[in-house]
């Protein structure tokens, strides 16, 4: 499942005598496959029986970003990858299948980290579908990372788990080589807007766990809901407005 996917647009045609196309700005994108950045890449069945769509889209800066749809018995094991991965489970149900032999049942709503080097599949897949990011690509693996897959539950954090960074509050889950990070962030007060648009300095997916935040960027608006994925690339302008928001970002494209 775990597929390096997504398109950047650093290609554009130039017509003879007219000046080349402005390329396109980078955007926030909804993680469902009605986004007008959507593209199918594939939709075939796979070795072991199950059926894959896959949708990446096509945006500057998604390439690693996704949209899996699963139906089936059965999704081979695959190599070990060299990349973190997080992936939000949309719907249905599937048995994540690891090498080490442990099974992980999912379900819609389950968010699950896969680290560094962990090798995986699935089976038993019913109406699944899942958003996910591949991040941290370094050489060299953090020395405390994980040796397994987890489910993360930032719904069950208290005020214990958080530190306060500024007008937010943050809990960490991981930490990664290149300078990643995944991590739960809420605003310190139930009501929260950044007041200007801001030039995002590294890639953000992120899962709204709780409340809302309305997203404005381009002159267009879009409230995101809890249950709702969406990516933001570098260099996105945007400005917001949340409500007793409560979400979970992997930070990527960073310096370390």
């Amino acid at each position: 499942m775990k597929q390096l996917v997504g398109f950047i647009l650093s290609s554009i045609a130039v017509v003879a005598g007219a000046a080349p196309a402005t390329p396109e700005a980078p955007r926030v994108v909804q993680l469902v496959d009605s986004d007008p950045a959507a593209t199918k890449s594939f939709d075939q069945d796979v070795a072991g029986g199950a059926h894959l769509m896959r949708y990446s889209f096509n945006v500057m800066g998604a390439k690693g970003v996704g949209l899996s749809e699963l139906e089936g018995p059965l999704f081979t094991i695959g190599s070990p990858d060299e990349s973190a991965e997080i992936f939000y489970v949309y719907s249905g149900t599937a048995t994540i299948t690891q090498a080490n032999g442990r099974d992980l049942p999912v379900k819609k709503g389950d968010i699950v980290f896969v680290p560094r080097g962990v090798a995986y599949g699935g089976k038993d897949f019913v109406h699944y579908k899942h958003a996910y990011i591949v991040f941290d690509r370094g050489k060299e693996p953090v020395a405390d990372s994980p040796s397994e897959m987890t489910l993360l539950r930032p719904r069950e954090l208290t005020e214990k788990d958080f530190q306060t960074e500024g007008a937010a509050k943050r809990h960490y889950y991981y930490r990664g080589a290149d300078g990643s990070s995944v991590r739960v962030w809420e605003a310190a007060t139930s009501s929260a807007e950044s007041g200007h648009q801001q030039t995002l300095p590294w890639s953000e997916y992120s899962i709204v766990v709780r409340g809302s935040v309305k997203l404005t960027s381009g002159g267009t608006s879009w409230t995101a809901h809890a249950g709702d994925a969406f990516f933001a690339p570098k260099g996105t302008v945007l400005s917001y407005e949340s409500h007793d928001l409560r979400k979970l970002t992997v930070v990527s494209d960073v310096q370390p």
